[in-house]
């Protein structure tokens, strides 16, 4: 019982680490997770490329959170789950998640680019 009690705790704090590592992710589960476009678009440093049900445009921060505001309006979240997230091994960050809204469930992915010190992201696909 212990062992298991150890591992879990092992196991919450690896996770911890993991999106502490991935910038400020909490913000960006947030914003999915309430249908908030402000927050999520405060994750954008300059452009980013934005993939809305196969629509792909670049947009700059304030473009996207329209956008963005825009398809939480026509589609009310439920639900918002991390399915995964982590680093390649060519540093990419990236994290994949369910987004499920009243008209269905959709698949996140969100691709991070380090600019100095923090992590933005560059590639948000909502699918």
């Amino acid at each position: 019982m212990k062992t298991i009690k150890n591992i879990l705790i092992t196991l919450v704090a690896f996770s911890t680490f993991a999106f502490t590592s991935l910038g400020n992710t909490e913000e960006l589960i947030t914003g999915f997770k309430t249908g908030n476009a402000a927050l999520i678009a405060n994750q954008i440093n300059g452009n980013a490329s934005i993939s809305l049900n196969g629509i792909n445009n670049m947009y700059s921060k304030a473009q996207a959170e329209l956008v963005l505001k825009d398809f939480f309006e026509k589609n009310s979240v439920k639900s918002f789950t991390i399915l995964h997230q982590g680093e390649s091994k060519d540093g990419a960050q990236y994290l994949m998640g369910s987004l499920v809204n009243v008209n269905g469930t959709h698949r996140v992915y969100a691709y991070f680019k380090k600019v100095g010190d923090q992590t933005f992201i560059k590639e948000l696909r909502i699918e």
